[in-house]
């Protein structure tokens, strides 16, 4: 990948997950960097890419990336465990089958996998991807 930018590595991983397998199953969309505004009652995921340098933003960013899904909570609050799993799955397994652009120089790993609750905002399940990317 000769001089691939954040928003090229963000568009990298928007191809791997803009699959039906993916997208039939949530009730919302696949983003870039950001999610519209009141999606409370949708199932969303958002892929971030990490600006290390503004300066420097078409160049390559190695680092971490992340990948977000963001559901409503079940009706007490409680998170959605068994669809923040089924939909974690889906991202796993089409993360870990689209190894090809190793071959094209650019490698990726899932290094953490975090759930969040955030029944005190607006009563939504996260679950977050941290992707580390390098460039060889």
């Amino acid at each position: 990948m000769s001089n691939s930018g954040l928003l090229d590595v963000v568009d990298i991983f928007y191809t791997i997950l803009n699959s039906t397998t993916l997208t039939d199953e949530i009730s919302g969309g696949l983003f870039k960097n950001k999610a519209p505004m009141n999606r409370e009652d949708l199932e969303d995921v958002i892929i971030i890419g990490n600006f290390l340098n503004h300066k420097k933003y078409q160049e390559f960013q190695p680092g971490l990336y992340n990948i977000n899904i963001e559901l409503p909570s079940i009706t007490d609050g409680t998170i959605n465990h068994s669809r923040l799993k089924v939909i974690a799955n889906i991202i796993r397994t089409l993360l870990e089958n689209n190894k090809e652009y190793h071959t094209k120089g650019l490698y990726y790993d899932i290094v953490n996998e975090t759930v969040f609750d955030q029944r005190k905002q607006n009563q939504k399940s996260f679950y977050n991807f941290r992707i580390d990317v390098k460039k060889q």
